[in-house]
């Protein structure tokens, strides 16, 4: 009995430990990407989050949170990132500010259109996404949304839009040198294989077997008329 005591014991003894172990880790992965936004570090930020970061958290300091400090780091791609991983542009700090009265604060009007468009264009791609929809997602750098309008089929670009909107994205990353613009014009590329140039195979081998059965049809008609011929020829002889 002392013995199963004994082990029950240090089961919940280590139990306990695991459990402060993460909720330390978490507490340290928090705290590095709050750091990491701070100065700006997109990549890494990117990786914390994937490794388990919480993209909401707080400081205890000053109540800042990631997307308040990729502001003061005068970010545009990690707000983005930010944004299409689910953070709140709605939270406050101890001053009792949004980031997006930050972004106002800190004088940066295309970081504040970028987090006052986002909520509708977000919920305009999921329940009434038009082009008008996809020209935003594709001017802000939003590849997320813009692989979810194009995978999902929810709006049906013309042939001619595709291509405008490819050179649009290759002139937002000249431009801005965001490595999403070149996400958002490999989706287009892709968009553009399954839906026009399969579509142009079918066609073209539609017009192919027009063509050779237009050949059969005459082939067909001249054997007649030789044959029709040969034997006129005969009943003559």
């Amino acid at each position: 009995m002392k013995k199963y005591f004994f082990t029950l014991s240090s089961l919940l003894c280590s139990l306990s430990l695991a459990m402060h172990d993460q909720s330390t880790t978490q507490d340290q992965l928090n705290k590095q990407l709050l750091a990491t936004c701070s100065i700006g570090l997109i990549e890494e930020a990117r990786d914390l989050l994937q490794k388990g970061a919480q993209v909401n958290t707080q400081s205890p300091l000053n109540g800042y949170t990631p997307l308040h400090y990729a502001l003061c780091a005068q970010s545009p791609q990690l707000v983005n990132m930010l944004l299409e991983n689910g953070a709140n542009i709605n939270l406050r700090n101890t001053d009792n500010k949004s980031s997006l009265e930050n972004a106002l604060d800190l004088n940066q009007p295309e970081l504040y259109a970028t987090l006052d468009t986002y909520p509708n264009t977000l919920k305009d791609t999921i329940n009434n996404p038009t082009e008008d929809t996809f020209l935003t997602a594709v001017h802000f750098g939003w590849s997320n949304i813009v692989e979810y309008l194009l995978k999902n089929n929810s709006i049906i670009l013309p042939h001619e839009h595709v291509a405008q909107y490819i050179q649009y994205a290759k002139i937002r990353y000249n431009k801005t040198g965001h490595k999403e613009y070149q996400i958002i014009e490999e989706n287009l590329l892709e968009y553009t294989l399954s839906h026009y140039e399969s579509a142009s195979a079918i066609k073209t081998n539609t017009q192919k077997l027009a063509l050779q059965l237009k050949k059969l049809k005459r082939s067909i008609k001249n054997n007649a008329i030789k044959k029709r011929n040969s034997k006129a020829r005969q009943s003559i002889h």
